[in-house]
């Protein structure tokens, strides 16, 4: 029969006899003809279509639709007719899952005719893919032409949401919002419905702007707590304190607090909000897609933080967005800016931390951590150098200790003592004395010569005064090149066996370099070959 009727009649003929005959409960599947929409579940009636625009009210003309507690079970479609006037600008249509386990439905929109998953066969679906286990999807339907394969152009007439099931049973909450201008102004503006449908403009009020009348002019200063009725929108802006050098080189942190409710979300219904932020030069500002920092909002009425170091931030003016996904639902929030500083001592119980990090002294401290006492007193215990050279001999440090001889009462630094003496490097600290030395060596030296080889000590005087080299040679040794043979080996057979000088010190500290069994055998491998092994050679 609807291959007839396709032929004689013509489209939107064949297609209100359809809707007739569906309304009717008529099956098809019975009939010996090939269904035109096959695979949707009408051929067994297990796909029910339900009607939005008698939900309610006010049919056509309501603004707002809501449908709590609907179910799809998997590989099921469950549908849903809407009309479009001609008159409307925009209109969104959201479901969110009401389980805590998704079930990763699918969202598909078309206008005339129920829709599929075939190419062609729907005209709009999500941004976000339901294989990312989104649990709330949405779509835009906007009046205007746009690229974005989410945002089909808005057509009056019939239009069919189909919510495909997915991994296993699901219930949902479904949305369906009418805008007579962009987002219905955020709740920040005003629109004028008599205009052109396709020429609409949002009237912000005063302190907001953009097309939506989501983006404040209002600054948002530190310790401002900003509470927002519940209202549809997509971003609400606010720009920051600017960012200044003496944050960025100190220990000052900023820090976001946020927290979102909906007096029309079920707390199952997790919508879940972001804070986003970016530096702005006041035509750019953070988005979805581009942002320098987030902050998502996982729960309703529970508070989130969001805590920045000076190391994360750049210096200039920032924007703070509160980015609704879900722009059909109800959202309110609540917006809370600090700035904390972290000084160096706590400032010593002398002074109070600034929010740049920095401490500011009470009268008569001074100092980074305000330990300096501006009048003679002092911290207990602290330390600081010699203010005068007298106690000092060279380029060394006396450190001068604070002491408190009435229990905590007048406290002075001792002028008269050095508690600790430092040295720059390579110098070092002569003993006890306050003085600096620099030695001249740090271990003994051996000297070589055609005939002769001499060991000169590193000889460190008592006191701790400086190490020089010795001028006189501690050990010698002669060298006969013509008889290095039989001379050498009796030489270091007779001192390993009778136990001379320089044998002592070849046990000890290993043959030196310049010894010539090193660089011959002279005819005694084993021998060779045993002390070749051993440590020093």
């Amino acid at each position: 029969r609807f291959r007839k009727l396709s032929q004689e009649k013509s489209t939107s003929w064949w297609r209100e006899e359809w809707e007739f005959l569906l309304a009717r409960g008529d099956t098809y599947a019975s009939q010996n003809v090939p269904h035109p929409l096959a695979g949707l579940g009408f051929e067994d009636c297990s796909a029910p279509v339900t009607d939005l625009n008698a939900t309610i009210p006010g049919g056509k003309n309501a603004t707002v639709v809501s449908l709590e507690h609907q179910h799809v079970e998997p590989d099921r479609w469950q549908f849903y007719r809407f009309h479009v006037a001609h008159d409307d600008f925009q209109v969104s249509l959201a479901i969110v899952e009401e389980s805590e386990t998704p079930g990763m439905l699918d969202l598909f929109l078309k206008a005339g005719v129920p829709p599929s998953t075939g190419v062609g066969q729907f005209d709009a679906r999500p941004r976000w893919n339901a294989a990312e286990r989104d649990r709330q999807l949405e779509v835009l339907l906007d009046a205007r032409p746009s690229p974005e394969p989410w945002s089909a152009t808005l057509r009056p007439g019939d239009w069919y949401a189909g919510v495909l099931g997915g991994l296993r049973p699901a219930n949902f909450t479904l949305l369906l919002n009418r805008f007579d201008c962009p987002l219905g102004c955020s709740g920040h503006g005003t629109c004028d419905p008599g205009t052109p449908v396709d020429q609409r403009r949002c009237t912000c009020d005063e302190g907001y702007g953009g097309e939506a009348c989501s983006k404040s002019r209002a600054a948002l200063e530190y310790g401002d707590v900003v509470q927002r009725e519940p209202a549809q929108f997509e971003y609400e802006y606010f720009l920051m304190p600017a960012i200044t050098d003496a944050m960025l080189n100190g220990s000052s942190e900023v820090i976001i607090s946020a927290s979102y409710y909906g007096p029309s979300l079920g707390q199952w219904a997790q919508v879940k909000p972001a804070i986003l932020l970016s530096p702005t030069n006041h035509t750019a500002y953070p988005t979805a897609e581009a942002y320098t920092h987030k902050l998502v909002l996982e729960e309703q009425n529970v508070t989130r933080t969001l805590t920045l170091c000076p190391t994360q931030l750049v210096k200039g003016e920032w924007a703070l967005a509160v980015y609704n996904p879900l722009r059909g639902f109800q959202v309110g929030f609540s917006l809370t800016l600090e700035r904390q500083g972290h000084c160096l001592n706590g400032c010593s119980g002398h002074g109070k931390c600034s929010e740049e990090g920095v401490c500011r002294c009470e009268p008569d401290w001074q100092g980074g951590d305000c330990s300096v006492s501006g009048s003679g007193g002092c911290e207990e215990g602290s330390r600081r150098p010699a203010a005068n050279s007298t106690l000092s001999k060279g380029n060394g440090t006396c450190w001068q200790e604070c002491r408190c001889p009435d229990e905590g009462a007048g406290c002075r630094f001792d002028e008269d003592e050095c508690v600790d003496y430092t040295c720059p490097s390579p110098s070092r600290r002569a003993g006890t004395e306050l003085r600096c030395v620099v030695d001249a060596c740090v271990k003994d030296v051996w000297t070589e010569s055609r005939t002769s080889v001499c060991l000169l000590e590193c000889a460190c005087p008592e006191g701790g005064g400086p190490c020089e080299v010795s001028r006189a040679c501690s050990h010698r040794a002669e060298l006969h090149p013509s008889h290095h043979g039989p001379t050498l080996l009796g030489l270091l057979l007779g001192a390993l066996l009778g136990g001379g000088g320089l044998a002592g010190f070849i046990y000890a500290r290993g043959i030196p370099p310049w010894f010539p069994l090193r660089r011959t055998g002279f005819g005694v491998g084993g021998l060779y070959q045993e002390l070749s092994d051993a440590e020093g050679l």
